[in-house]
């Protein structure tokens, strides 16, 4: 098999930052755009409740896959491009078979575990709530394979095939199967039917990603006699898994609590809230997604002042992304919270806090990952433990008097300590200026 076949995909490794940058923007937005469009289709299609049904199971959801997934995502991007490069196939083969094998059997065992749970606790909840979420607990396999299979292809400098399955691809399938849906049973659209389209077009996905780390791979890989590294693999997957989960538990924890002190309706419109307020970190998003592997070479050999100029570039892209997305959401998000439905407005004061929150979030810079990539990862995943541990507080207190406007204010405000904690760590241990508006302060110096 010749691997060095030209790829169109593949090529757009070797273009430039801005060009890159151009193509994920691109794609990322069309992702938003469907997901949204699907969004509101369904919150117009199932009602407040079902909707609120729907959205609290996907939360749960994505909760559950963050653990279940065992940090093999981000172990696939530091294990797999290295034996890569050393044509270590034996090494390569074997650490895809064992990191598939052990997500996918511990996600089964933890889906058997969540249906008899939700099966137990029945007589408590709504008997549609219930159906939903039985068969979200079905989701689980898939959902948690997908991104692995996914870190395999951008692992393999496939960034744009890595990110098209659930950006572009999920968002369509969920769209075209719901629309088939409504059609063929106009009165048969609920948050069971959604469900079972979410779990069809996740599964699909997951398939294909899979076939396509399989051919991304030399065939001779696979008939290497395979080479188990498992305690390594193992120790690096634990800390990955600390340092990853965290942070992503912190983005579902008001959801989640908000959910558990009122109702899940209530829930879904702080939510889709959140969901819109995400957009303004679109460019932060597309410049981790480009800078990471950039920042850990440039920090293998001690050259700062490089790591500073890509921060440089990259401030122009937050800057060029984010203030006109923020004044977007400002001026127009009554427009879209309605477009969710009349309920749904209530939630603009949450989601201007959410959003400048956001904003300053994005402004910050790429906190995280520049930890990360220099070996101080350990200090943001405490950071993070401890401003989750301080979300979660905020929320029990603000919560009951303020209701989504309490789930709000908590988030921004623990948003904003954790970014301030993460740039005074980062000034001071490796003198780089990480936020843009430290731009023109640079420049001087």
């Amino acid at each position: 098999m010749n691997t060095a076949r030209l790829n169109p995909i593949a090529l757009l490794g070797a273009v430039s930052i801005p060009r890159r940058a151009a193509w994920l923007v691109g794609i990322m937005m069309c992702g938003q755009l469907l997901a949204f469009l699907c969004q509101i289709f369904l919150a117009r299609s199932l009602g407040a409740d079902s909707y609120g049904y729907y959205i609290y199971t996907l939360s749960w959801g994505s909760l559950l896959v963050v653990g279940l997934k065992l940090g093999q995502e981000q172990a696939t991007l530091r294990f797999l491009p290295a034996y890569v490069v050393h044509h270590d196939w034996p090494r390569a083969a074997a650490f895809f078979r064992w990191s598939t094998r052990l997500a996918g059997g511990v996600s089964v065992l933890a889906a058997a575990i969540a249906a008899t749970l939700v099966f137990v606790f029945r007589g408590r909840l709504d008997p549609t709530f219930v159906q939903t979420a039985l068969l979200g607990c079905l989701l689980l396999p898939a959902a948690t394979l997908l991104p692995i299979f996914c870190a395999g292809l951008q692992a393999r400098h496939r960034v744009i095939s890595a990110k098209l399955p659930e950006t572009i691809l999920r968002p369509l399938l969920l769209i075209c199967g719901v629309f088939a849906v409504y059609v063929s049973f106009p009165f048969g659209l609920d948050a069971r039917a959604a469900m079972a389209v979410h779990i069809l077009a996740v599964s699909m996905l997951a398939v294909i990603a899979y076939w396509q780390c399989r051919r991304a791979m030399p065939a001779d890989s696979w008939k290497a006699t395979p080479q188990y590294e498992v305690r390594q693999w193992g120790e690096f997957s634990a800390v990955f898994l600390w340092i990853g989960g965290v942070p992503l538990v912190f983005s579902q924890l008001d959801v989640l609590i908000l959910g558990i002190m009122t109702t899940p309706a209530e829930a879904a419109v702080y939510a889709t809230a959140r969901r819109i307020a995400v957009l303004i970190t679109l460019g932060l998003m597309v410049a981790n997604t480009l800078l990471a592997s950039r920042i850990s070479e440039c920090h293998a050999r001690g050259d700062h002042h490089q790591i500073q100029k890509l921060l440089r570039s990259a401030s122009w892209l937050l800057l060029g992304v984010s203030i006109p997305l923020l004044l977007a959401v400002l001026l127009m998000g009554r427009f879209v919270l309605q477009l969710f439905g009349e309920n749904f407005v209530q939630a603009y004061p949450a989601l201007v806090i959410l959003a400048v929150a956001q904003t300053a979030n994005a402004l910050c810079g790429s906190v995280g990952l520049i930890l990360m990539m220099t070996g101080h990862q350990k200090f943001g995943a405490w950071a993070a433990l401890f401003v989750c541990l301080l979300n979660s507080g905020l929320n029990l207190v603000l919560i009951p008097m303020l209701g989504i406007l309490g789930a709000a204010w908590a988030f921004a405000l623990s948003v904003v300590l954790q970014n301030v904690l993460l740039v005074v760590y980062i000034r001071g241990k490796l003198g780089i200026y990480p936020t843009v508006f430290n731009l023109w302060q640079v420049r001087t110096t």
